[in-house]
C-alpha cells in the first residue's frame, strides 16, 4: 500500500528505513521508519491541504512537524516561535491557518483554529510552503512556494553540496529562513542523518554534539561565518566536518579567503551559494575547488539558468558588462502572498525571476554582484538578525589557545556597531536630518548611562521598522 509520504504531490518524499534519520542532543535517535511514523501521527490529526502555522524552534516536535507538512500535502507556514504574541496574532489573522503547531511548556500542541478562517479560500492545488520574502524580516509578506519548487531545491542542493546518506547536517539555521528549510530537505532527499539542539555556536555544549554526534555538515548566512570566525571556529578540531555550506548575500572577500584557507588546510569543503527566497533558495554556486581563487564570486548558475540582462531586457553574455540577474528553474516561486486571500492564487512567474541584483561576468564566466536594484540594507539587517537567532542571544564566546571559553562581549555589541554604520549610510542618502536625529539619539543615550547592547536592539528595531514603511510605500 502507498505510503502518503510517497504521493507525487507531496514536496517531500519519506521512505521508511532503518537509516537514521535524526539524531538529537538528549541522546534520542530516530531512524527513518520511526520519522515516518511520527509524522503519520501528526498528520492523522490534520485533513489534507489544510494551512498548517507551526512556531519554530531547534526542538524535534517543530522538526516533525515541518517535515509532515511537507511529506503529508499540508501548507506550510513556518514562523520563528520567538516572535511577540502580538506580530504571531497578526500573521494568523493575517493568513487564517487551520491549525497552529506551537510550543507549550516541554512540549507542543495543536490547536485547530477553523473556526475563525472565515471567508478565506481553499489554498492553490501547488502550494505546499510559505516563507518569508529575502529581506522582509517582520513583515507578513510571504513567498508562494509549490511542492516541485521545494523538490527541485532539495534536490540541487543536495547535489551542489554532494550529500550522501552517511552525512550528518547539524540544524543551527531557524526553520523559518528560506535555507534553514531547504537544509532539512536537501538532507532528507540525499537520505542523510539531521542533528537536532537547542544549543547554539556560542555555548560549549552544541560542540560537545557537535564532536560526540559526528556532524559533517554545517550551514549559515554570511554574517553567522563572521561571528563564527570571531568564536575561535578557525582554530578548532572537527575531524568530522565535511562540507561548509552557506547561502544569501555575497561573502566579505576577506572572510571568504579565511574559510577558503581553512578548508583546504583542513581538507574540508566551502561551499557558497546564492539565492533568495522568490528562488526557494538555490539560484547558483561557487563550488569548493573555486572558493579560493574566485572572490568575490557567486560562481555559476546552479539549479536553473542564470543570465544577465539589460535595461532594454536584452541578454548581456559580455564580461564586465553589468546588468540584471534573471534566474529561470524548478525553483522559481509562484509569486508572493500578503493575506490568506492570496493563498489561493496559481503560477504568476512562469518560472522565471528577476532578482533585482546587478552582476557582471569575468572573462570566465563567473558572476561577481555589484549592486542591487532594490536597497541592499534590507538584505543585510536578514542576515544580521539571522546570525543572532542561529548563534543565540546571549554572549559572545572568545576561545584562547586552550580552547577554553570566556564571557568577552556581547553579540550585540558587534551588531550596534554593525548596524550604527548601515543607519548612518542609508539614512545620509535618504535624508540628512534624520541623520542628525538618528547620531543624536545614539549619542544622548551614551550620555546617559545606556549600555551598547541596548543601542544596538534600538537600533535594530528603528530599522526594521524603516524597512516595512518602505514596504508599504
Amino acid at each position: 500500500m502507498e505510503s502518503p509520504s510517497d504521493r507525487m504531490d507531496a514536496a517531500i518524499a519519506l521512505k521508511a528505513s532503518g537509516s537514521l534519520a535524526v539524531i538529537a542532543d538528549d541522546g534520542l535517535e530516530l531512524t527513518y521508519a520511526d520519522l515516518v511514523t511520527r509524522v503519520d501521527d501528526f498528520a492523522g490529526r490534520i485533513p489534507r491541504r489544510s494551512v498548517v502555522m507551526v512556531l519554530t524552534t531547534r526542538r524535534l516536535p517543530a522538526l516533525v512537524g515541518v517535515i509532515a507538512c511537507l511529506s503529508r500535502d499540508l501548507v506550510l507556514l513556518p514562523v520563528d516561535a520567538g516572535l511577540d504574541a502580538d506580530r504571531v496574532k497578526r500573521l494568523v489573522d493575517g493568513y487564517r491557518p487551520d491549525f497552529l503547531w506551537r510550543p507549550d511548556g516541554g512540549g507542543y500542541v495543536l490547536d485547530d483554529l477553523r473556526g475563525s478562517r472565515g471567508d478565506r479560500p481553499d489554498p492553490h492545488p501547488d502550494l505546499a510552503l510559505l516563507l518569508s520574502t529575502s529581506g522582509s524580516t517582520g513583515h507578513p509578506k510571504m513567498v508562494r512556494i509549490s511542492g516541485a519548487n521545494v523538490r527541485a531545491n532539495a534536490a540541487a542542493i543536495a547535489s551542489c553540496l554532494g550529500l550522501v546518506p552517511s552525512d550528518r547536517y547539524i540544524s543551527t539555521l531557524p526553520l523559518d529562513h528560506t535555507y534553514g528549510i531547504s537544509m532539512v530537505t536537501a538532507s532528507l532527499q540525499a537520505g542523510a542523518a539531521i542533528l537536532v539542539t537547542e544549543r547554539t555556536p556560542v555555548q560549549r555544549e552544541f560542540w560537545e554534539f557537535f564532536r560526540q554526534a559526528g556532524a559533517s555538515v554545517m550551514g549559515g548566512v554570511p554574517y553567522s561565518y563572521e561571528m563564527l570566525r570571531r568564536l575561535g571556529f578557525l582554530r578548532r578540531q572537527l575531524p568530522s566536518l565535511r562540507v561548509l555550506s552557506a547561502a544569501g548575500g555575497k561573502w566579505p572577500d576577506g572572510l571568504q579567503r579565511e574559510f577558503a584557507a581553512y578548508a583546504a588546510r583542513e581538507g574540508k569543503s566551502l561551499v557558497l551559494m546564492y539565492g533568495q527566497s522568490e528562488a526557494t533558495a538555490l539560484m547558483a554556486s561557487l563550488s569548493a575547488d573555486r572558493a579560493a581563487e574566485r572572490i568575490g564570486s557567486i560562481g555559476t548558475g546552479c539549479g536553473g539558468r542564470l543570465r544577465l540582462v539589460g535595461d532594454g531586457r536584452e541578454e548581456i553574455v559580455a564580461p564586465g558588462v553589468t546588468g540584471e540577474i534573471v534566474f529561470s528553474g524548478p525553483g522559481v516561486s509562484l509569486g508572493y502572498a500578503e493575506s490568506g486571500a492570496d493563498l489561493a492564487r496559481g503560477d504568476e512567474r512562469g518560472g522565471s525571476l528577476a532578482s533585482g541584483d546587478l552582476a557582471k561576468y569575468d572573462e570566465d564566466g563567473f558572476l561577481y554582484v555589484v549592486g542591487r536594484r532594490r536597497h541592499a540594507l534590507e538584505e543585510r539587517i536578514e542576515d544580521v538578525v539571522l546570525a543572532r537567532k542561529e548563534l543565540g542571544r546571549g554572549h559572545v564566546l572568545v576561545h584562547d589557545h586552550h580552547d577554553r571559553t570566556a564571557h568577552d562581549e556581547l553579540v550585540v555589541d558587534r551588531i550596534a556597531d554593525e548596524l550604527q554604520r548601515l543607519v548612518e549610510r542609508d539614512v545620509a542618502r535618504r535624508d540628512r536630518r534624520n541623520r542628525r536625529k538618528a547620531v543624536g539619539r545614539t549619542r544622548g543615550f551614551a550620555a546617559f548611562g545606556v549600555g551598547r547592547e541596548v543601542i544596538g536592539l534600538l537600533l535594530l528595531g528603528r530599522l526594521l521598522l524603516d524597512c516595512a514603511l518602505r514596504r508599504l510605500e
